[in-house]
């Protein structure tokens, strides 16, 4: 490897050293939670789920479940000591839910029982009345109603609508980003141990042991430090075990307290599917004022998230995707409004990214518009509006304020090129375009993105990725 003037670095970071678990991966050796070796009396959770969307509760009888031979206990939201909630920090996300669900699947009480097979029988016996309410479920349902979380965001620079109003060319349009799951291999899993006095020990798959430990205090009545959570390995996580882990971890460790026996609750696929959150899908609507040469004079975004039935981390999530709607650009004049849209499905939450891949896509987007209006190659365009590069007189200033002191894109675009032989690619392609009377290869070209480093606004274009679409 070689450091940015060139010079060979030495050192043990530039090693290939085994990862300390790698045999154990690939032989099937590693221990995730559902292998932990567990006492003969650990009993099982299944928890139970409300059929509609948007409906009041109007009466729960649980007698038979909790009748049923081989269950040991029923919880519902009167069983917890402390506070209903398992949101990361807004308070707004119920362990069980209590006089309305709201979303498909929210979880509304919990079976525990010798095994699952019991629990699952029992489950069935549940007689719970509901009356179904209205439900909000899309973006577009969404912005209709005007349901939200919280009012809409706004960052500002320039004058924008003077600017767009001057520029010789001008494009509105949309495009749309769906939602992603997770997918982890290890599925959401809790094992919990009641220990002497108030002391219990909760191993689960959580990317955010510090949490857990704070969520399960809460809603037992105790200390952070009555709680140890250990968490020796993920088998995935992505951002789905940030704040998602809360629920199966909390009711794994009520369970154990309230029986005294060791206790787990292990997520089926479709139950995991069900209960957590996805990435945030986007509706982004845009106008752009450009010039006949590319120069993009303005932009005006809209950015509508739809977050879910409460806040989880998506307030984090929309920051960031306003802070990357410009990319690797200087956009003198821009507005983005971010709208943070309350629907009743699960809250979506953190997700690889954060809510800046919906960003970088949707000015991507308006590049790509702005191109084939002119009718050039998006490389062009893109070189037009980036960031002046660190060597310039004057720097670049982003939306929200910083100064861009140390932007490089240009030089990574121009080894890209290079490297790539670009030019003699696309000209093969505007060939075979030409030439083919039914079959088109579609385009190529380089996308470019910025980063963020820990979540915090030190933008530093970092990466840029060249896709090819056949």
């Amino acid at each position: 490897m070689k450091d940015t003037d060139g010079s060979a670095k030495e050192g043990i970071v530039h090693k290939a050293i085994r990862h300390d678990s790698a045999h154990k991966h690939v032989s099937g050796a590693a221990k995730y939670v559902d292998d932990i070796a567990v006492p003969p009396n650990t009993l099982e959770i299944l928890l139970g789920q409300s059929k509609f969307a948007h409906a009041k509760i109007l009466s729960m009888d649980l007698s038979q479940v909790e009748n049923f031979p081989g269950v040991i206990k029923v919880l519902t939201a009167a069983d917890i000591p402390g506070t209903n909630d398992c949101s990361p920090f807004a308070g707004d996300d119920p362990i069980f839910a209590e006089n309305v669900v709201s979303y498909l699947g929210q979880s509304v009480f919990a079976v525990v029982a010798e095994d699952i097979k019991t629990a699952r029988n029992a489950i069935e016996l549940a007689e719970i009345k509901y009356e179904e309410l209205p439900a909000v479920i899309n973006i577009d349902q969404a912005l209709e109603t005007g349901n939200v979380l919280g009012p809409p965001a706004v960052i500002e620079c320039g004058k924008v609508d003077q600017a767009l109003a001057k520029s010789k060319n001008k494009l509105e349009g949309k495009i749309i980003l769906g939602g992603q799951e997770h997918f982890y291999l290890e599925g959401q899993a809790a094992f919990a141990i009641a220990g002497e006095d108030t002391d219990i020990v909760v191993h689960c798959s959580t990317q955010h042991p510090t949490e857990i430990q704070h969520k399960v205090a809460m809603a037992l009545g105790l200390s952070n430090h009555d709680v140890t959570v250990i968490t020796r390995r993920m088998g995935g996580g992505f951002g789905g075990k940030e704040s998602q882990g809360n629920l199966p971890a909390i009711v794994a460790a009520l369970a154990a307290k309230l029986t005294g026996r060791p206790a787990k609750l292990i997520y089926d696929r479709d139950d995991d599917f069900i209960l957590t959150g996805k990435r945030h899908d986007f509706q982004i609507s845009y106008k752009v004022g450009f010039e006949d040469n590319g120069l993009i004079n303005s932009v005006i975004v809209d950015q509508a998230m739809r977050c879910g039935m409460s806040w989880d981390l998506s307030e984090a999530i929309a920051a960031r995707a306003m802070c990357h709607a410009e990319n690797s650009y200087f956009i003198k004049n821009m507005r983005i409004t971010s709208h943070r849209l309350k629907t009743n499905t699960q809250s979506n939450t953190a997700f690889r990214g954060f809510g800046g891949p919906q960003g970088i896509v949707g000015m991507e987007r308006v590049i790509d518009h702005v191109a084939h209006h002119l009718n050039v190659d998006p490389l062009l365009v893109r070189e037009r509006n980036f960031y002046p590069h660190k060597t310039s007189a004057t720097h670049g200033i982003t939306p929200y304020g910083q100064t861009v002191h140390d932007c490089i894109i240009q030089d990574i675009i121009s080894e890209l090129k290079k490297t790539s032989d670009y030019a003699d690619r696309r000209k093969d392609i505007e060939k075979f375009n030409k030439n083919s009377e039914f079959f088109k290869t579609r385009d190529f070209s380089y996308s470019c993105k910025v980063w963020d480093f820990l979540q915090c606004k030190l933008f530093k274009p970092s990466r840029c990725t060249a896709t090819c679409l056949q």
